[in-house]
């Protein structure tokens, strides 16, 4: 509700002084009424509210639903067989018959990536299962331990799904079979980038650090409030004669501290209880 009343219009202003609506004004009353207002970068929000409330439902009428639910892969091959299975089955149709960047609009600011959202929900659920059973077990340096190997074969879906994107294939490849091609180089990268990013944090992250410990406390804060501070500073630096990764460095840096910051100052009101 905060997100997409009082964040989104104040993420968005920016976008709007640069677009030819600024000269009809009223951008408050035009997001609020036209099917452009959204809750930005919190959408995600609303539709891992969603999923909860679909594992709540099914549990309350199946009290052992996350026994039921509960996976332990036997090994590394086993766990990565079976998440980019799932990927792919998720994936492949969506893509094949709607537009990537197609958003579903539930109603007022919630929206949802239509391509997208049953892997966004098989995935939900792959994280009930391995949460229901023995995470020191399902996810063991052991199932994780060829995570550079993961990391690489991600990189080179990503690679794959980065020059298809740009259209960089062959004019007489049919448009189908780049939709697959394409399909199954973002399964490829999700699924191992993923895995390997798990790997990565088991087998080198083993000790505490109290500004890591710090971050992890306000990361849900930073999520939420990072857009805004994103898109100003972009707006604020779009006319400055600057290296474009000089602008890189100073929106990721200054952002990312505005937003810790702030989350970190509301986390010491009543504030905390959402954050």
């Amino acid at each position: 509700m905060i997100a997409a009343t009082l964040l989104a219009p104040i993420a968005y202003y920016p976008s709007w002084l640069l677009s030819d609506s600024v000269s009809q004004g009223g951008f408050l009353s035009r997001f609020f009424t036209t099917d452009k207002g959204s809750a930005g970068r919190a959408w995600f929000i609303w539709v891992l509210l969603a999923f909860c409330v679909v594992v709540a439902i099914a549990y309350r009428f199946t009290p052992d639903l996350m026994k039921k639910l509960s996976w332990s892969p036997k090994s590394a091959g086993n766990l990565v067989f079976v998440v980019l299975a799932v990927t792919l089955i998720a994936t492949i149709p969506m893509q094949v018959f709607l537009a990537p960047g197609e958003w579903f609009r539930v109603a007022g600011p919630l929206y949802f990536p239509a391509s997208r959202s049953i892997l966004y929900f098989v995935w939900f659920l792959l994280g009930v299962a391995l949460g229901s059973a023995d995470l020191e077990r399902s996810l063991s340096r052991e199932n994780l331990r060829p995570w550079p190997l993961w990391l690489m074969v991600g990189a080179l879906g990503y690679g794959t799904h980065a020059i298809l994107s740009i259209g960089s294939h062959s004019a007489n490849t049919p448009a189908w079979v780049s939709t697959l091609i394409l399909a199954i180089a973002f399964s490829f990268c999700c699924t191992f980038t993923s895995l390997a990013a798990l790997g990565l944090a088991r087998s080198c992250f083993r000790t505490k650090w109290s500004p890591a410990e710090h971050f992890s406390e306000n990361a849900y804060g930073v999520y939420i409030f990072h857009y805004g501070f994103v898109i100003w500073l972009q707006y604020g630096l779009l006319s400055q004669p600057m290296p474009a990764v000089v602008k890189f460095l100073i929106t990721f840096s200054v952002a990312l501290t505005a937003s810790w910051f702030l989350t970190a100052l509301l986390r010491r009101t009543g504030a905390k209880r959402f954050l």
